[in-house]
Order: structure tokens, then C-alpha cells, then sequence
């Protein structure tokens, strides 16, 4: 479900149309998550409210070819695509917009958010693409707030369809492919050959690599993350995508690209020691985190 008609019309046409049943989800502000990221330092150059916070700016006051540079980066590394200049009814739901709550899991973030278009909430679902920065997965996926829940009651299930998943698509099992992941009407049109080409590239790196599976980066009742790095033709990483559809069913909505845990560490590690040799004595918040300074 989207905001009205003005996203309706977002390029890429990934926004979601299921009802979300966010069940064990809660009011956000009761619970508190379980899931933990595996990540020990910061994946992104920024905070994901950050971002989200930003994109919602430019959404809400680009009306210009001189203007579109910025979101046209967003759009470059994302699947959910924004026209340029934004339609009114997206610009004038943008001025509004307001995060609720965020949480990061890795390479993956959910921001939980109202605007003028979702005015009882929304969430938008983010990964880090190869560069470090944030791109958009989902936006204006209407569900209850899930930052905070507790994944106690979906780890399970979504550990099982992305285990599910994995295994599909090694195998080139279109069926089972099409079982667990959302995929387009355009995709499923195309028969057995659209879905095995949709995943054509992660299934070469899972048959490179038959060791490599998917980690848990954490989540919460309705969303959760992956990772599923291969070593093989060549180190590469994704950040899996998952979502509570209804009751214990879940679905792999997204495989983004991301950079490696190697990739995030060695620039992570190259910033902490430029701070160092800046002359600090004592480390900064971005020395700790490997973020640039806001």
C-alpha cells in the first residue's frame, strides 16, 4: 500500500501492496528488540534517520532540473526510484514527514515514520549499498511501528524461508523461488525462465561458493535482515530483505548489494587512523564509528 496515486507512479514500481498483519508487533514503545546486529562497527557514512530525514527534504522541496543531482544519487543506488521533480502529492506528504523510530541491523534499517500521506505510519526499508551509502529498499510500506519489537516470535520463521530461499535459488528452483520471495508481476510473467534470470547473478556466486549462507544481522517483528557474503568468483555481499506478511508467513522482499564486512573495516579503519594522525589525543564519536561528522 502506498501513499495515494503520486506513489503509485514511483519508477521502479516495487512499493509494496500487501497488507502488512504486523502481529506481535506491538506499539514499538512496550517491547524491546531482541535481535542484535553482527556488525561491530558502522557499515554506513550516516545514521539511517539521518538519511531517511534528508531524502524526505529533497522529496519535499527539489522542483528543478539544477535540483535533481542529489536524489538522482538515491535513485542510483536504490530499487525504489523517485521522479525528479517529485510529484505535488508526494512533495506536499514529504513536508509533513517525521521519524518515529529507526534501527540499523548491519547493513540493513528500518525507519519507522509518519508524513502527510501515512499520518498513522509507515515504514521505510534501507540498505547500504557498495559505497557506503544508504539506499532504499521500500518506502511507504503501511504496517504498525516495528522498531522496538522483539523478533522473539519471527526470528524462526524468517530464518526458515531465507534458509528456504538460499537453497532455491543455488538449485535454480523457480517454484520454490517464487514461494518465498516477492516478486513482480512482470517477473512472474516472463514463466520459469523471468524467475531464475531475476536471481541469475547470486546464483552464480552460491555455486561458486557452496559454503556461503545467510547470517542473521537482526530485525524485529516484522522485519528482518541478512547477509549472504560469497568468497567466490570474487568477494561480494547482499543484504537480504525479509518481512512479516501475515501470522508466521514471511517473505524475502529484496537482495541488495553491500559492501563485505573486509570492505566497511579496511575504509572504517583507514578513517580511524586519518583522525588519529589529524593530532587527537582522544577518539571522536566519528573516530568510533568510522561516520563522517554530521
Amino acid at each position: 500500500m502506498v501513499h495515494g496515486k503520486a506513489l503509485a507512479r514511483v519508477a521502479s514500481a516495487i512499493i509494496l501492496t500487501l497488507t502488512i498483519a504486523a502481529a506481535g508487533c506491538g506499539d514499538g514503545g512496550e517491547e524491546t528488540g531482541t535481535g542484535v546486529s553482527a556488525a561491530r562497527f558502522s557499515a554506513a557514512v550516516e545514521p539511517a534517520d539521518v538519511f531517511a530525514k534528508r531524502m524526505a527534504r529533497l522529496l519535499a522541496t527539489t522542483d528543478g532540473p539544477d535540483d535533481c543531482a542529489n536524489l538522482e544519487a538515491i535513485n542510483g543506488r536504490s530499487f525504489a526510484r523517485f521522479p525528479c521533480p517529485p510529484d505535488r502529492e508526494l512533495a506536499a506528504s514529504m513536508k509533513s514527514f517525521r521519524v518515529v523510530n529507526h534501527e540499523e541491523h548491519g547493513t540493513g534499517a528500518v525507519v519507522d515514520y509518519v508524513s502527510g500521506g501515512a499520518p498513522d505510519g509507515a515504514s521505510l526499508l534501507l540498505f547500504v549499498a557498495p559505497d557506503r551509502n544508504w539506499g532504499v529498499a521500500r518506502f511507504g510500506v503501511l504496517t504498525e511501528r516495528s522498531v522496538g519489537t522483539s523478533d522473539d516470535g519471527s526470528r524462526g520463521a524468517s530464518r526458515a524461508v531465507v534458509d528456504r530461499y538460499v537453497a532455491a535459488v543455488r538449485a535454480r528452483d523457480c517454484a520454490s523461488i517464487g514461494k518465498t520471495a516477492y516478486l513482480s508481476d512482470a517477473i512472474r510473467g516472463r514463466g520459469c525462465r523471468g524467475i531464475v534470470a531475476s536471481v541469475a547473478s547470486l546464483t552464480r556466486r552460491l555455486r561458486a561458493d557452496e559454503r556461503a549462507e545467510a547470517a542473521y544481522l537482526g530485525g524485529n517483528g516484522t522485519f528482518s535482515f541478512y547477509g549472504v557474503e560469497t568468497a567466490r568468483p570474487e568477494d561480494e555481499n547482499s543484504t537480504v530483505v525479509v518481512m512479516r506478511v501475515a501470522g508466521d508467513r514471511h517473505v524475502v522482499m529484496d537482495v541488495a548489494p553491500s559492501p563485505t564486512a573486509a570492505e566497511v573495516k579496511r575504509i572504517t579503519e583507514s578513517f580511524k587512523l586519518q583522525q588519529r594522525n589529524s593530532g587527537s589525543m582522544e577518539p571522536s564519536p566519528e573516530e568510533q564509528t568510522g561516520r563522517k561528522a554530521e
